[in-house]
């Protein structure tokens, strides 16, 4: 063998390759620095290696889903709005807590500033268990809308913490008030986080994403942060804080709109189940996550119910005491139900006066059960629909 062996790995499809050569007179491979032989390496693109390598998941773009960069471009450009306003009202709480103030004490900033954080974590506790007990899984299923109530929520109390040095005299109110509002926004940005971390780690490498999108945040907040410093010093701090606050503001609030209108998200929630549902019945064909995401809407839930698709309204994990209880299904009738779906996990019971249909599960129930008992009570509510128009 007189030519060399050469060996070259690389991680992903756009990974940085390392290359091994096996000399004729060696048994063993050697590494070699492809940045000297064979082609030089440009310095950007080093950069763009290093850069890769610090701030993005291994093996990108393979290990993370096709709308991870889309999604994290425009989370970059709001994560640097809201830390600019942060900014800017850092300095106007420090006003308010009475910072140059020669009339203050530090008791006095002391307490308020106790009572602000004191009332910041009541907030927080309330607001998770308050969700927890209403609605166990929206913050996932409905992570997009969450996304967006909670950046508004922000922007708002980054709004009352720059009229703290208007009114003086509530100051501690209002900055119990913004804090309370921002831990709202902390358990709700987490949970809406964790969510769309979950769905871009294709690999099961959600902890390496999570850590890297952790990366590009401080990077982004570091540099907001020398920016509004900058600002801060060179500006006037009498008039263009309300200016920049409204500037970064429609900025912060168009990026996130932008941000979860990228996401491509392969689970169901009530208004893409009703997407599906409904192009399906149409054209029997279930369009593609993308096209779904496209139409599903993020901040109202006009014209995506179960009456519109059906003339009924479904209610899914139906009590049978409680309908028999009501007189809304008669015993013998039950008896005929449960043996029509003794080979499903799950059973329908119509009610036409109050136009709404019952789905009750049998125990062991999955998940794939609950979507086809969901779909099946869909069309048993349409061909109900098409029967009583026909009776009319």
């Amino acid at each position: 063998m007189s030519e060399d062996f050469k060996f070259i790995e690389k991680y992903g499809a756009a990974g940085k390759e390392i290359v091994y050569v096996k000399p004729p007179e060696q048994n063993s491979l050697v590494k070699i620095d492809t940045s000297v032989v064979a082609v030089q390496r440009s310095f950007i693109k080093s950069i763009y290696f290093l850069f890769r390598e610090v701030f993005m998941p291994q093996g990108y773009p393979d290990s993370v889903s096709d709308d991870y960069l889309h999604y994290q471009v425009w989370d970059t450009v709001q994560a640097f709005c809201s830390t600019i306003t942060g900014t800017l009202a850092t300095q106007a709480i420090m006003k308010g807590v009475g910072v140059g103030d020669t009339a203050a004490t530090p008791l006095a900033a002391s307490i308020t500033w106790i009572m602000k954080d004191g009332t910041g974590m009541v907030g927080r506790i309330v607001f998770a268990w308050w969700k927890g007990q209403v609605q166990l899984t929206c913050l996932d299923a409905e992570c997009k809308k969450w996304r967006l109530a909670a950046d508004f929520l922000n922007d708002l109390a980054i709004c009352l913490e720059l009229s703290v040095p208007l009114v003086m005299d509530y100051s501690t109110p209002l900055l119990c008030l913004s804090t309370s509002m921002k831990a709202i926004v902390g358990v709700a940005g987490g949970a809406t986080r964790a969510a769309i971390t979950q769905h871009q780690a294709i690999r099961n490498n959600m902890g390496d994403v999570s850590a890297k999108d952790g990366s590009q945040e401080t990077l982004v907040n570091l540099c907001a942060s020398f920016t509004g410093i900058a600002i801060l010093s060179t500006l006037d701090d009498n008039v263009y804080p309300w200016q920049l606050f409204l500037f970064f503001t429609c900025l912060h609030l168009f990026a996130n709109y932008c941000a979860v209108r990228a996401l491509h998200l392969v689970s169901f929630n009530a208004a893409r189940l009703m997407l599906v549902l409904q192009a399906y019945m149409v054209s029997e064909i279930a369009p593609t996550p993308q096209c779904v995401n496209l139409k599903e809407p993020i901040i109202l839930n006009t014209g995506f119910r179960e009456k519109d698709l059906c003339g009924y309204d479904i209610v899914l994990g139906s009590s049978i005491a409680k309908l028999v209880k009501s007189n809304w299904i008669q015993a013998n009738n039950l008896k005929f139900l449960t043996k029509f779906y003794r080979a499903r996990k799950y059973l329908h019971i119509l009610n036409k006066q109050q136009k709404k249909i019952y789905v009750v599960f049998r125990r062991n129930v999955t998940s794939s059960d609950i979507l086809q008992g969901y779909f099946h009570a869909i069309l048993y509510g349409t061909a109900a629909s098409i029967m009583d128009q026909e009776a009319v």
